[in-house]
C-alpha cells in the first residue's frame, strides 16, 4: 500500500512540475513582451510561404517553359517573338 502512495506522490509531483513549467514560460514571456500567439501565426505563414515557393519551384517553372512554346530558328522572327513574349510577361 506504502508503494502505491509513493507511486501517486510522485506522479502528482511531475504534473504539478510541469503545469508549474507551463505557467512559468507564459509569465516569463508575458513581462519580456513576446507575443507566442503572433509568433506561431508568423511561422505558420512562413511554412505556408514555403510550401508555395517549393510547389513552384518543383513544376511550375517547367509548366511555364512549356507555355512559351519554341523561339523561330530565324533572326527577325525570332527577335519579334521574344519582344512579345516579354511584353506578355511584364
Amino acid at each position: 500500500m506504502s508503494i502505491l502512495n509513493r507511486d501517486v506522490v510522485v506522479v502528482i509531483k511531475f504534473v504539478t512540475s510541469c503545469v508549474t513549467a507551463a505557467f512559468l514560460i507564459f509569465f516569463i514571456s508575458a513581462i519580456s513582451g513576446e507575443d507566442l500567439y503572433k509568433n506561431q501565426k508568423s511561422i505558420a505563414d512562413l511554412d505556408r510561404l514555403l510550401t508555395e515557393i517549393s510547389t513552384e519551384l518543383d513544376g511550375g517553372i517547367e509548366m511555364r517553359i512549356r507555355q512559351l512554346g519554341e523561339v523561330p530558328e530565324v533572326n527577325p522572327y525570332r527577335r519579334f517573338y521574344c519582344a512579345e513574349k516579354l511584353k506578355n510577361c511584364i
